[in-house]
């Protein structure tokens, strides 16, 4: 019968997309598992008493669990404004990556190895929340703040008056409202009467959007 060790390295390997070795340390207390992708290397140092007391369901959380602990990086989907994109940065999956490959044409995608990013055209939003939100339940559309259009000059439509879905677009007009409300005046080296009057016109432009759209 495999061990709790060999179940874990094989789980990793076939199910997760990673190359896996293992070692016992000094002493025997501990196994070093050892391995990567092409996305990153990793290593991990689990004690000998735990995985001789898993079982397999067990041994595949603990995996799932190692595999999301392996990189510091928070899961994210985001509106990039300056493309139109979707960006999705999460820790690696092999799942996720087969998903992404299958459901979104290669056309429609590309992978930033810099940044450890996919980008997707924005129609596949919907799909992208699907297949991230089944390996990360809490993720949200988020418009990143440093990103977002100014509109100080007036220009509030077209700040909204982007070729993004429904839902995609919602998003950036919450981040530009929430940016540009007057409570945040001083932040932004605004008076609250200039705040007042950007944010007049972020609403009225909104409005516009919204009848363009057919919202009600």
């Amino acid at each position: 019968m495999a061990s709790a060790r060999e179940n874990l390295a094989k789980y990793l390997t076939q199910k997760m997309g990673f190359h896996v070795s293992w070692q016992y340390d000094q002493g025997g207390l501990t196994t070093t598992f050892k391995g990567g992708t092409q996305y990153k290397e990793f290593e991990v140092v689990v004690p000998v008493n735990v995985l001789g007391s898993l079982k397999t369901p067990e041994v595949k959380a603990l995996a799932e669990m190692l595999t999301r602990g392996w990189t510091n990086m928070q899961p994210e989907i985001f509106i990039d404004v300056n493309t139109n994109r979707i960006g999705i940065r999460v820790p690696y999956l092999a799942s996720v990556v087969d998903e992404i490959k299958a459901f979104i044409p290669p056309a429609a995608r590309t992978w930033d190895s810099s940044t450890k990013t996919w980008y997707v055209n924005a129609s596949y939003l919907d799909t992208v929340e699907r297949i991230i939100r089944k390996a990360f339940p809490t993720v949200k559309v988020t418009t990143p703040e440093a990103a977002l259009p100014v509109v100080a000059d007036g220009d509030a439509y077209g700040a909204l008056l982007r070729p993004l879905p429904d839902n995609a677009l919602r998003s950036v007009y919450k981040a530009i409202a929430i940016s540009c409300h007057p409570d945040r005046a001083a932040a932004n080296g605004l008076t609250v009467e200039q705040a007042n009057g950007i944010m007049q016109a972020v609403n009225i432009a909104w409005a516009e959007v919204k009848k363009a759209r057919g919202w009600s």
